[in-house]
């Protein structure tokens, strides 16, 4: 079988390998002979003895001679499947082995660009950091920059700021400490846009550079502190340019973070604690606004504990605002007194600061010291010491007017110069100086839609405080018996607040205003007796106001406008007669606020009394008398009312003949009790 198979398989040994002494030809033929094929072998023997014949004669043979390129062919052929796999092998290793020396040279190329783009990118890097940091100084150092004629100049520079941030965005280093180099930078920027008044850009910018800083991976970096810094950078701003909510994730992500609470000092948590309660105050949470605030008060005490000065002029900025924000809190909980406090200790520590130690000379400081200034005026009016509120608001507004002098075309100072103005025309308001009240008010709008042409970013947020200011002007107007004019100013303060909510519905403090404003146009449709649309406008700012005064019933002036929403009605009713109405509109004001002070539950006595129910209001005034909880205000205020009930008692028969029946004598005999009071009275 062996032989067989090599018989089949394997070519035929040449026999000159065996015994060099034949002759090629010879061999030849022999080879013919055993050709594999029969069409390869002699066609017949004759074929044969013709070619040994010419070998014998010495003649070319006609047998061919096969070299090794034939043999080789023809091993082949046999072994197909065996040449096939090599051939295969053979390809695959040439195409790796091509493909491995192109992308070899390939990288060889790439490494020489990216050693030289990295080489350029350095040295690009550097030139636009000294670049910049000549900016800053320009910036910060230049006397041009605070004068009147410097608008030229602010321009200039933020043309150039944006020349150097065009400059970033074409770059993209992949070294961690180039793109670390260049977060940097990009903060600088953000920086400058800043102190140039373009809140947007400083906030555009310092996402940007969070975001490059975020994929820095250096060990030891200063990546941790300087997330930390530019966070309450960027929260800041976004809370300056009214976008509360997303000021208070930014500050809840920087103290969510261990590993920069581990790594920061304290002053700066306190401060983004401040900050945090700051955001929590305008979106009207004041429980959690509480707690952000308590959490600040801890670390400052820390602070103030290892350096009473507290270090740096920014950190002593910090605190000052912390204390504002205490104020605040203070007064929209209704808690005047102890606004007052924190607005005079923020005085006391701003005046007893040297401005100049502030990078933006005293800017920072002047506004903060104004805002301080506003907040004790608005506390000495919620206490009704006019006198001394109207100090205070002018001389906040002293303080406003010197940094809208300083800086004119800084759109947040002559915003913040607003807040003062208004709080001055409610003082003036409530001093019945109409006149004055009126013209601050109308000074207040003029500069806002001023404002909204110059600063289009802060549209909103000057919108919203156009719709405050054109509600007083509505007070104001009703006040002077201005119909026609009180109409057109609540309609235009409605239209404000629904500009501003379609947009930004989770601002609260703008749904209460508009709340507010709604009732204030249903007082308003009361006096031009329309009485339904009237009472329709009172439902709807009750339906507008009830779930803020649920979800926060701290909320002082949320629950002052959640009161008037029954009050009005109540009003209306009464000056109508319709005491029945009154009395069920009283009812639903009991259940929803429970707890009324003494003078609200006298109100109950008064209608019943005039609706003729004498025996129930007997049994209400007697537990009037009894209940705890009198002051002295309620105390003269119902003595007052109780003489005047009094009077109009004193003809006994006109009372009879329009209710029917005269009141008891025992209830009246309670009735000229209260009327002799000049104390709170005592429980039986």
């Amino acid at each position: 079988m062996a032989t067989l198979r090599a018989v089949m398989t394997e070519e035929p040994v040449p026999p000159r390998r065996e015994r060099k002494d034949i002759p090629p030809d010879l061999e030849s033929i022999c080879l013919q002979c055993l050709e594999k094929l029969p069409e390869q072998r002699y066609v017949s023997a004759r074929d044969l003895a013709d070619d040994l014949k010419r070998f014998l004669a010495h003649q070319p043979v006609r047998a061919r001679r096969l070299g090794p390129i034939t043999r080789t062919w023809r091993w082949c052929l046999r072994h197909r499947t065996v040449v096939s796999l090599a051939l295969i092998l053979f390809l695959v290793l040439g195409v790796q082995a091509a493909t491995t020396t192109v992308l070899w040279r390939r990288a060889v190329v790439e490494r020489g660009r990216a050693d030289w783009r990295a080489e350029q990118l350095a040295v690009k890097s550097e030139q636009l950091e000294q670049a910049i940091d000549r900016l800053f100084r320009t910036v910060a150092d230049s006397p041009e920059i605070h004068t009147v004629d410097a608008e030229h100049l602010r321009q200039r520079l933020l043309s150039e700021v944006r020349e150097y941030y065009e400059l970033f965005l074409t770059e993209s280093p992949q070294d961690d400490a180039l793109r670390l180099n260049h977060s940097k930078n990009l903060f600088r920027l953000a920086e400058i846009h800043a102190a140039l008044g373009d809140r947007q850009g400083a906030v555009r910018l310092a996402r940007q550079a969070l975001v490059n800083l975020n994929a820095v991976r250096l060990p030891g970096d200063d990546a941790t502190a300087n997330r930390a810094r530019w966070q309450a950078f960027l929260g800041h701003h976004l809370f300056r340019a009214g976008q509360f909510d997303e000021a208070r994730q930014v500050y809840q992500d920087l103290l969510a973070d261990e590993a920069v609470k581990a790594d920061q000092d304290a002053a700066l948590i306190a401060s983004a604690w401040s900050d945090l309660a700051a955001s929590e105050l305008f979106l009207a949470d004041t429980t959690r606004a509480r707690a952000a605030a308590t959490e600040a008060q801890r670390l400052w005490k820390q602070c103030l504990a290892a350096n009473p000065h507290l270090g740096t002029s920014q950190n002593r900025l910090a605190y000052a605002r912390w204390l504002v924000t205490q104020g605040q809190l203070c007064e929209m909980t209704g808690a005047p007194t102890e606004s007052k406090s924190y607005f005079e200790q923020a005085i006391e520590w701003l005046s007893a600061t040297p401005w100049e130690s502030d990078d933006l000379r005293g800017d920072q400081w002047r506004a903060m010291l104004a805002r301080s200034q506003q907040g004790l005026g608005i506390a000495f009016a919620e206490l009704g010491e006019l006198s001394r509120a109207r100090q205070w608001y002018q001389a906040s507004l002293t303080e406003y007017g010197r940094l809208v002098r300083q800086r004119p075309s800084a759109v947040k100072y002559r915003e913040d110069m607003t807040g003062p103005r208004y709080s001055l025309a409610v003082t003036e308001l409530l001093l019945e100086n109409y006149a004055q009240a009126e013209q601050l008010i109308r000074e207040n709008v003029a500069e806002m839609r001023s404002l909204q042409q110059a600063a289009p970013d802060q549209r909103l947020t000057l919108e919203d405080r156009c719709g405050k200011d054109l509600n007083l002007l509505y007070v104001i107007l009703r006040r002077k018996g201005d119909t026609g004019g009180a109409n057109e100013a609540i309609e235009e303060a409605l239209a404000c607040f629904q500009t501003v909510l379609e947009e930004r519905p989770d601002w609260t403090e703008t749904r209460i205003a508009q709340a507010e404003t709604v009732g204030n146009f249903g007082n308003l449709l009361a006096d031009m007796k329309r009485d339904s649309e009237a009472i329709e406008q009172y439902e709807r700012s009750r339906s507008l106001i009830e779930p803020i005064h649920q979800l926060q019933p701290q909320h002082a002036r949320a629950a002052r406008v959640f009161h008037s929403s029954f009050t009005g009605p109540i009003a209306l009713y009464s000056a109508r007669q319709q005491f029945d109405l009154a009395l069920t509109e009283l009812q639903r004001m009991k259940e929803a606020l429970p707890g009324l002070p003494a003078r609200e539950r006298w109100l109950e006595v008064w209608l019943l009394d005039r609706s003729g129910n004498y025996d129930k209001a007997a049994s209400v005034l007697e537990e009037l008398v009894a209940s705890t909880g009198w002051t002295p205000e309620d105390a003269a205020q119902i003595a007052e009312q109780a003489r005047n009930l009094v009077a109009d008692h004193e003809n006994q028969n006109r009372r009879a003949s329009e209710t029917g029946s005269p009141p008891p004598d025992s209830y009246l005999a309670r009735l000229h009790e209260l009327a002799a009071e000049q104390a709170p009275p005592t429980s039986p």
